[in-house]
């Protein structure tokens, strides 16, 4: 019996692996509605359960993948200026938006973000953040002052605003 493939998309979305109590920052490379291809540095073999966390943009709430490890790309230390390593993972739970979003790239509309829906609840009034960033592979870090109407979203404009490498080391309420 022959099945037909899943239509895969190339589309680098910036996200971060939780694996064994561990956080990783990595890059989607590839998706389709059945796995992803994450640039990263995480470990786990075969099998290893995971939770991948698509950073979206300013605009999106991060959407939460739970994935397991099918395969990993092992890249030598002298090849990483060529070539990177990561991880293939089977998509075993995902969010209606992540099936919505991959609507759209097969449709053309490349954009990342969720769209909102047309007639949405009122947003709660944005409060100020002061959220502390550090580079995953370095050793600068930098404080940023972020709005939003929770901490978790302040968090997610702070990714977007610096971008792959970064991840945050603290967040407080200033307003």
């Amino acid at each position: 019996m022959q099945t037909q493939a899943q239509p895969r998309f190339r589309k680098r979305i910036p996200c971060n692996v939780r694996i064994g109590g561990r956080r990783h920052s990595g890059l989607v490379l590839n998706l389709s509605r059945g796995g992803l291809f994450v640039q990263t540095t995480a470990g786990g073999e075969p099998g290893t359960g995971l939770a991948v966390e698509l950073n979206l943009g300013a605009e999106a709430h991060a959407l939460e993948l739970d994935a397991e490890v099918v395969w990993r790309r092992v890249v030598a230390a002298h090849l990483r200026t060529i070539t990177h390593g990561g991880v293939g993972l089977r998509i075993r739970r995902a969010p209606e938006p992540f099936y919505a979003l991959l609507l759209r790239l097969q449709h053309g509309d490349g954009e990342a973000a969720p769209r909102a829906p047309a007639a949405s609840a009122p947003t709660p009034p944005a409060a100020s953040f002061r959220i502390r960033v550090k580079q995953t592979a370095g050793p600068r870090s930098k404080i940023l002052t972020m709005t939003g109407a929770s901490e978790a979203e302040a968090r997610h404009r702070a990714l977007a605003q610096t971008g792959h490498g970064w991840t945050v080391l603290e967040v407080e309420r200033i307003a």
